[in-house]
C-alpha cells in the first residue's frame, strides 16, 4: 500500500491577516477576494466599518444586490458616513428605489456634529497625543520627537526632547507622582518595515517629572525579530503603567519598576486605546474585533457586547470620564468622537453619544484627555482607507477643544 502523507493543518489566519488579504483583493479588483475575506472578517468583527463598506463595494460590482443593500443598511444604522452614489460600484443603481433612503441615511451621517475650536497649531509634522495636565493646568502633546506643551491660552512651548526621544504616540500624567509617561519607539508599520531603521521594533515607556522634565525612566522592550509597537497608555491609582503592544495583539504592565506582558490573545487584535475604569477593577481596550474588558481581579478578558444600532470600532484614543468612557473613531467613514454608557456592572453598552463628529472635516484625529468640563483632542492628517476618496487634504497637527452639549 501507498503511504499516505497527513496534511498539516494550517493556523487560522489572524483578524488583521484577514484584512490585510481584504484590502490585498481589493486593490486587486479581486471583489470575490474582498468577499471572502470580508465574510470572515466580519464574523469576529461585525460592526467594522471598513468591512461593512468594502462588502457592500464588492456585492454591488458582482450583481449582489441585495447583499450590497444589505451591508450598507447595517452601516448606515451603526453611524458610518458615505455617499454610494460617488463609489462606481452603485453607478448602476443609482435609480434603485431602495437605495435611495440609504444613500440619504449615509449621506446624513457624513453631517458634523457639535464643532471644536481651536487651541493650539503645534509646530510639528505629525502630532499623535494628547494629555491635560491638572497641576499647571496646561496640556501635553507630541511631535517630532518633542513633548510640547500648549497653555491655555494656547502658546505653545517646548517641555521635553533629548536623545532617543523618537515616535512619541501615547502621553498620560501621574498628577499625584507628578510625573508624565510616554509611548517612545519606532512602531513597526507597514511603511516603516519597507524601509526600517535600525531601531525598528523596539518600544519604550519614558517617565519625566512634570516640574522640570527631567528623565524619571525609561524602560524599554526589545526583542528582535519580533518587533513591538507601543501605542497607548493607561495609569493606574497605585503607580502601575498598562500599555498596548498593537502588533503582538498584547498588553504589557510596568509594575514594580518591572516591565512585563500582561495579557494577550488572538481575540483582541492590534490593541490601540486603553483606560481603566474609576473602581480600578476594569480596564478598556481599543481592538479590531471591538472594545475588550479585562478583569484585572481575574485576568479574564472578552468582547464588551455592542448594540446592533452603532459602532464602537475603530477606536484610537480611550479615556475614562465623568462615569463613562470617552473614544475616538478616526475611521473615515465615522470620525467622530462617542461617550459610551456602561451599566453598573461595565460589562454591557447602555448606549453610545456622539459629542462631536467632521467638525472640522479638515482634521483627523487621534487621542484624548480632559479635565472637569471640556475634552482636548489630538488632530492632524485624516485617517485614510486604502480605496476611500472622501479623506480631506492633510493640515498642519494641532489641539482642537470640544465642549460636550
Amino acid at each position: 500500500m501507498g503511504s499516505v502523507e497527513s496534511a498539516q493543518a494550517q493556523p487560522e489566519p489572524t483578524l488583521a491577516e484577514m484584512g490585510a488579504r481584504m484590502a490585498a483583493a481589493s486593490a486587486a479588483g479581486d471583489y470575490g477576494g474582498v468577499v471572502k475575506w470580508g465574510l470572515q472578517a466580519l464574523a469576529r468583527a461585525p460592526d467594522h466599518p471598513y468591512l461593512l463598506i468594502s462588502l457592500a463595494r464588492a456585492s454591488a460590482a458582482t450583481g449582489q444586490d441585495a447583499d450590497a443593500l444589505r451591508y450598507l443598511d447595517e452601516a448606515a444604522k451603526r453611524g458610518m458616513g458615505f455617499d454610494p452614489l460617488a463609489w462606481p460600484e452603485f453607478s448602476r443603481l443609482k435609480d434603485l428605489p431602495t437605495l435611495q433612503p440609504i444613500a440619504g441615511r449615509g449621506r446624513a451621517n457624513l453631517g458634523p456634529v457639535n464643532a471644536a475650536r481651536l487651541l493650539a497649531v503645534l509646530p510639528a509634522r505629525e502630532s499623535e497625543g494628547v494629555a491635560y495636565n491638572p497641576i499647571s493646568h496646561s496640556v501635553f502633546a507630541t511631535g517630532d520627537g518633542r513633548v510640547l506643551q500648549v497653555s491655555l491660552q494656547g502658546v505653545v512651548t517646548e517641555f521635553a526632547r533629548g536623545e532617543g526621544l523618537r515616535q512619541l504616540l501615547g502621553i498620560k500624567v501621574d498628577a499625584r507622582r507628578r510625573l508624565l509617561w510616554a509611548v517612545n519607539g519606532r512602531f513597526p508599520n507597514a511603511e516603516l518595515k519597507a524601509h526600517p531603521t535600525p531601531d525598528l521594533g523596539v518600544s519604550e515607556l519614558r517617565a519625566f517629572r512634570l516640574e522640570d522634565a527631567a528623565p524619571a525612566g525609561t524602560y524599554i522592550l526589545d526583542e528582535r525579530p519580533t518587533l513591538h509597537g507601543f501605542n497607548d497608555i493607561a495609569l493606574a491609582e497605585n503607580g502601575d503603567v498598562y500599555v498596548t503592544d498593537s502588533p503582538t495583539d498584547a498588553v504589557y504592565r510596568l509594575h514594580g519598576g518591572k516591565l512585563a506582558l500582561f495579557v494577550s490573545g488572538s481575540d483582541m487584535s492590534q490593541p490601540n486605546g486603553i483606560a481603566l475604569a474609576a473602581d480600578q477593577r476594569r480596564l478598556y481596550i481599543a481592538t479590531i474585533e471591538g472594545l475588550v474588558l479585562l478583569d484585572l481581579a481575574t485576568g479574564r478578558h472578552h468582547l464588551v457586547q455592542t448594540p446592533p444600532d452603532t459602532s464602537v470600532n475603530s477606536i484610537d484614543g480611550l479615556i475614562w470620564w465623568r462615569g463613562s468612557l470617552v473614544g475616538v473613531q478616526n475611521s473615515p467613514f465615522l470620525a467622530r468622537i462617542i461617550k459610551i454608557d456602561l451599566d453598573r456592572q461595565g460589562t454591557r453598552i447602555l448606549r453610545v453619544s456622539v459629542l462631536n463628529s467632521r467638525a472640522p472635516v479638515e482634521y483627523g484625529q487621534t487621542d484624548i484627555s480632559a479635565d472637569d468640563s471640556v475634552l482636548y483632542v489630538a488632530a492632524g492628517r485624516p485617517a485614510r482607507y486604502p480605496d476611500d476618496s472622501q479623506s480631506a487634504a492633510a493640515p498642519s497637527p494641532r489641539i482642537l477643544v470640544i465642549t460636550p452639549h
